[in-house]
């Protein structure tokens, strides 16, 4: 993608929720999105516990401004790793949350027109020969 590719796409988001255990992932997966959009709301959640109460937050926010534009869980785009961090007190892991989220939006959407957050999930392995880490991202 060129400048002009990421001035054409900024407008159409303003709000984003990342949820990823490693803060470096944070880091740069926030610079990127702030690279597409400079003037995006990024929000950040280490796991699925905050990014769960980030989205009700967001949610309430969305029904009391009455704003139809708003997507039904409140950020127009949710990144998800699908390998939290298990050592934290989530209840749920990334894959588990992404897919509950689709669920709710899929039944959210039959009921109305309701605009759809745009949901990424990212996955990494760790390559031990090089000391790298990869992360690969899919959208459901």
């Amino acid at each position: 993608c060129d400048a002009n590719s990421f001035e054409r796409f900024s407008p159409l988001f303003t709000s984003v929720l990342i949820v990823e255990s490693h803060p470096i992932f944070q880091i740069l997966l926030s610079q990127a999105v702030r690279k597409m959009n400079p003037q995006v709301n990024v929000v950040t959640s280490r796991g699925s516990k905050d990014a769960i109460y980030y989205i009700d937050q967001a949610k309430r926010r969305s029904i009391s401004s009455k704003n139809v534009d708003i997507p039904s869980h409140g950020f127009d785009i949710i990144i998800i790793s699908e390998r939290l961090n298990r050592q934290r007190s989530d209840s749920i892991t990334g894959s588990q949350l992404l897919n509950n989220i689709r669920l709710e939006q899929e039944r959210i959407g039959n009921e109305d027109m309701t605009p759809r957050s745009l949901l990424i999930g990212i996955s990494g392995a760790h390559d031990r020969g090089k000391g790298s880490i990869t992360r690969k991202m899919a959208m459901p």
